[in-house]
């Protein structure tokens, strides 16, 4: 029983799963206890709900939830935008058990220190593909943002 309900959450959920790259090494050791988010408008064509989600997420994960990264302050700068976002088809993830119509989101953070001298970089990526349900787009997103608070805490926080 446990097996099938535990089969039945993942595939009515959609299967997502995220991945970080370092694009610039931090340049000096920052610890800091303190952060500001700076959210860039996308060059790309993302919707404003996808805009809105990815702010309040990151805004959770840094300052405000339960688990934040930081504390609100001025001792370092992220800031963040998607340079790639593709939310598929939740029909076509439904239709097909996630072979088409996969959900692909990319977002990259800058790492700014007091000065506002890049101190790091990254690329984030989240993507959903199988589930009955179809899964959300909004979970690639989610999972973007968790690696992106992951790295932070473990490279610049005090």
């Amino acid at each position: 029983m446990r097996k099938f309900v535990l089969v039945a959450a993942l595939a009515m959920g959609g299967c997502s799963s995220s991945a970080l790259m370092v694009e610039r090494p931090p340049v000096a050791t920052t610890r800091v206890t303190t952060a500001a988010l700076q959210y860039d408008t996308p060059t790309i064509a993302v919707e404003e709900g996808a805009q809105q989600h990815l702010q309040r997420r990151m805004q959770e994960a840094f300052l405000t939830g339960e688990n934040a990264v930081f504390q609100p302050g001025n001792d370092l700068t992220i800031r963040y935008r998607f340079v790639g976002h593709n939310e598929g088809s939740r029909v076509g993830r439904y239709l097909t058990m996630g072979l088409a119509g996969g959900s692909k989101t990319y977002i990259v953070a800058d790492f700014l220190n007091s000065a506002g001298e890049m101190v790091g970089q990254v690329r984030a990526e989240g993507s959903v593909g199988v589930g009955i349900a179809g899964g959300s787009a909004k979970s690639g997103i989610d999972g973007a943002v968790k690696k992106i608070a992951a790295y932070a805490q473990a490279t610049f926080r005090r």
